[in-house]
C-alpha cells in the first residue's frame, strides 16, 4: 500500500511509504530555498508525484495530513488570502505601541488579563470541521491543480500523537514498555504530552495545553534577545555555557515562577503562554545576553528533568523516548541521559515538526497490519547523481575552474583526504541528500578538525555564523570511545545529543567541540550508512591519525542546506570556498 504523509505547517514536509518502507522524505525548504518553510508543501508533492508515482496520485491509498484541529490549514488559508489581495505586508508593532501595550498589561488585574488572553487564543485558534478543512484543500487544488488528490482518501492525524509515534520507524522490534515524552511550542492545542507504548499501542496518560508551553517560553526569550523565534533557539543554547554561574542562578530564580510542575506532573503558570513576552521584560531588562541564555537553558533543563523523573517514578518505566521541537535542545538531552533514573534514551532525529511524517506513516501502515522496514539512515531526499556530468558541462567553465573527474569515490577520496591534511575546506555534494536539520556528510562542508583557525575561516569566509556557535564532528564508529564519553551507549548516528569530550578529542577535534564546556554533538558514522563518506574519513585518518572530520551544513547564512548541484555551485560561487565536490568531480577555483 502507498501512503503520503503531509506536514503543512512549520517545517513543511512530505513523506512517502510503499508497503511499509519509507521511500522518500522531502522538506519544502530544500526545493523552494526558503529556510524553515511554512505553508503547504506544493513543490514537494509535485516532486513525489513525478519521481515515484508516474504523475498519478490515484495509486495512493491514503493522504495523511497532520492537523487534527485544522489550525495549520487555516494558517495556509490566510497565506493564500494575503497573496490573492497581493499583500505581503507584515505587521510590526512600533516601539511606542509596544510600550503602550506593556503599560496596559501592567495596569490591568492579572486575572482579567489571563482570562482575556485565553479567550483571545481560543478565538484566534478556532478549530475547523471536516467540511471547512476540505474547503481549504479544494481552494489549494484550484490554485495548484497539479497536486490535487481525492479528498475521500484523506485522514487527519493528531500532532502530538504523531510526535509520540515518530520513533517507531527507527526500531526493528519494540518489546519493552516505553515512556514517550513530546514537547514543542504547540500542535493541535497541546504543548507537551506523556504516553506509554507497549505491544505496538500508544496510550496518552498526560498532556499540557498550549497555555503552559515550555517551547513558547524559550521562543519568547529568543525573541527578547533580538533573535528569530522558532529558528534561533539553538543560538541561545550555544551561548548558555558562556553565562556566569552566579548571575545565571540569580536570573533563573527571578523567572522560574513563570512555569512550574504541579504535584500531578503537569505544567502550570499564573499566566498563559501568549503573555510570557510581557512578563519577561520585568525580569530581564539590563541583564547580559549570555546570562539570560544560561538562565533559560537552566530553567528548561530543570523543567524537563522534573517532568520526566515524575513520570518515571509514577509509571515505573525507565526506557525513554523524546520527540518534539524542544528536544532539539541537545544540552537538555545530555542532562536527561545522565539521570540515574533513565536506563535508556532515544531522541527522535530532527525532532521538530518535519519528523511528524514518520509517526503518520507508521500509524497508517500499522492500521493495515503492514510490516515496517526500519530506517537505517537519513539519506531520504533527492538524488542528482546521474545529472552531474551534464550539469558540469553546461554550467562550469574550465576557463574559470579546474575540474577533475575520478573513476570512483575511492580515488576521489584519496585526493580529497590529501587536501584535508593540507587544511583545505571543502564543500561536499554527493549522492542522495540527507533529510532533517543536521548535515550528515552528503550536503556538508568538511575540514580538518584539529586546526582551530578553521572556525574563523568557515565563519568569515562561508557561513557568517555567530562567533560563539560550535561546529560538530563526524566520527568513525571505531573511534567513538577515543573521542567521547557515552556510558549508556546512546545511539549517536544522527546528531541528537551532546556528549563530554575526551582529552584526545580536545586535541584532535578542537574546532568541532564547544570552546567553553568542551562538549560535542557528534555524528558517529557506520560504514553501512554511508560507504563513500566513511571511506573519505578513513583515508584522512590513515594520513593524519584523526578518525573524524569537522562537518557543518553546506549553506550560506540565511539559506537552507543545499539540495541540488545548482544550489551547491551557487554557494561555492558566493563564498570563499576553494574546493567543491559534486559526485565524483572535484572543482577548484583558479
Amino acid at each position: 500500500m502507498i501512503f503520503i504523509a503531509i506536514q503543512c505547517g512549520h517545517n513543511s514536509t512530505i513523506g512517502l511509504s510503499i508497503d511499509g518502507k519509507i521511500i522518500s522524505v522531502i522538506s519544502e525548504e530544500r526545493i523552494t530555498r526558503k529556510k524553515n518553510f511554512e505553508g503547504f508543501p506544493i513543490e514537494s508533492l509535485k516532486y513525489i508525484k513525478s519521481k515515484y508515482l508516474n504523475n498519478d496520485f490515484s495509486k495512493v491509498n491514503k493522504f495523511l495530513i497532520i492537523d487534527e484541529t485544522g489550525q495549520t490549514l487555516n494558517f495556509v488559508n490566510q497565506q493564500i488570502n494575503q497573496k490573492e489581495i497581493k499583500s505581503n505586508f507584515k505587521y510590526n508593532e512600533n516601539l511606542n505601541k509596544k510600550m503602550l501595550i506593556l503599560s496596559i498589561y501592567n495596569l490591568l488585574p492579572k486575572v482579567l488579563v489571563r482570562n482575556v488572553a485565553k479567550i483571545r487564543r481560543k478565538i484566534k485558534n478556532k478549530n475547523l470541521n471536516l467540511e471547512n478543512k476540505n474547503r481549504i484543500l479544494k481552494k489549494i487544488f484550484r490554485l495548484f491543480p497539479d497536486i490535487a488528490f481525492n479528498l475521500n482518501k484523506v485522514e487527519f492525524y493528531n500532532h502530538h500523537e504523531m510526535h509520540a509515534l515518530s520513533f517507531c520507524y527507527f526500531f526493528d522490534n519494540i518489546d519493552d514498555e516505553l515512556l514517550v515524552f513530546t514537547m514543542d511550542g504547540e500542535g493541535d492545542e497541546i504543548s507537551s504530552s506523556v504516553s506509554t507504548f507497549k505491544d505496538g499501542k500508544i496510550k496518552k496518560i498526560s498532556e499540557n495545553s498550549s497555555n503552559y508551553s515550555v517551547g513558547y517560553l524559550y521562543s519568547q526569550i529568543t525573541s527578547y534577545l533580538g533573535l528569530k523565534p522558532f529558528e534561533h533557539e539553538f543560538k541561545v543554547m550555544g551561548m548558555a555555557p558562556y553565562g556566569k554561574s552566579e548571575d545565571v542562578s540569580r536570573i533563573y530564580s527571578k523567572i522560574n515562577h513563570l512555569l512550574y510542575l504541579d504535584n500531578k506532573g503537569n505544567f502550570k503558570s499564573k499566566i498563559t503562554s501568549n503573555l510570557f513576552k510581557f512578563e519577561i521584560v520585568k525580569f530581564l531588562i539590563h541583564e547580559k545576553f549570555q546570562n539570560i541564555c544560561g538562565a533559560i537553558q537552566k530553567m528548561t533543563e530543570s523543567l524537563i528533568l522534573s517532568w520526566v523523573n515524575f513520570w518515571i517514578k509514577k509509571k515505573s518505566i525507565n526506557k525513554i523516548i523524546v520527540s518534539g521541537g524542544v528536544f532539539m535542545n541537545i544540552k537538555a538531552c545530555k542532562e536527561l541521559l545522565s539521570q540515574n533514573e533513565v536506563e535508556s534514551l532515544f531522541v527522535v532525529p530532527s525532532s521538530t515538526d518535519d519528523s511528524l511524517i514518520f509517526g503518520a506513516l507508521w500509524k497508517a501502515n500499522k492500521n493495515q497490519n503492514i510490516n515496517i522496514k526500519k530506517i537505517e539512515n537519513l539519506y531520504l531526499g533527492r538524488n542528482f547523481k546521474n545529472e552531474a556530468e551534464n550539469f558540469i558541462q553546461n554550467n562550469i567553465s574550465e576557463d574559470r575552474y579546474e575540474i577533475l573527474k575520478f573513476e570512483n569515490y575511492q580515488k576521489l577520496n584519496d585526493h580529497v583526504s590529501d587536501l584535508l591534511c593540507k587544511n583545505e575546506i571543502i564543500g561536499r555534494c554527493y549522492g542522495r541528500e540527507e533529510w532533517g536539520a543536521r548535515a550528515l556528510g552528503n550536503r556538508s562542508i568538511i575540514c580538518n578538525p584539529s586546526k582551530l583557525e578553521n572556525v574563523r575561516l568557515i565563519n568569515t569566509a562561508i557561513k557568517e555564523r555567530d562567533y560563539w556557535m560550535p561546529f560538530s564532528p563526524t566520527i568513525l564508529d571505531i573511534d567513538e570511545k577515543k573521542y567521547l564519553y557515552n556510558k549508556k551507549k546512546f545511539s549517536s548516528d544522527f546528531m541528537t545529543c551532546l556528549f563530554d569530550s575526551t582529552d584526545l578529542a580536545r586535541k584532535d577535534l578542537i574546532c568541532a567541540i564547544h570552546p567553553m564546556d568542551f562538549t560535542m554533538r557528534p555524528q558517529v558514522l557506520k560504514e553501512s550508512q554511508n560507504p563513500s563518506y566513511y571511506d573519505l574519513i578513513s583515508k584522512f585518518k590513515n594520513k593524519s591519525n584523526i578518525g573524524a572530520v569537522l562537518n557543518t551544513s553546506f549553506n550560506l547564512h540565511g539559506f537552507p542546506n543545499v539540495s541540488s548541484h545548482q544550489d551547491a555551485f551557487f554557494t561555492f560561487e558566493n563564498s570563499n570556498l576553494k574546493y567543491l565536490i559534486i559526485e565524483n568531480y572535484l572543482i577548484k577555483k583558479n
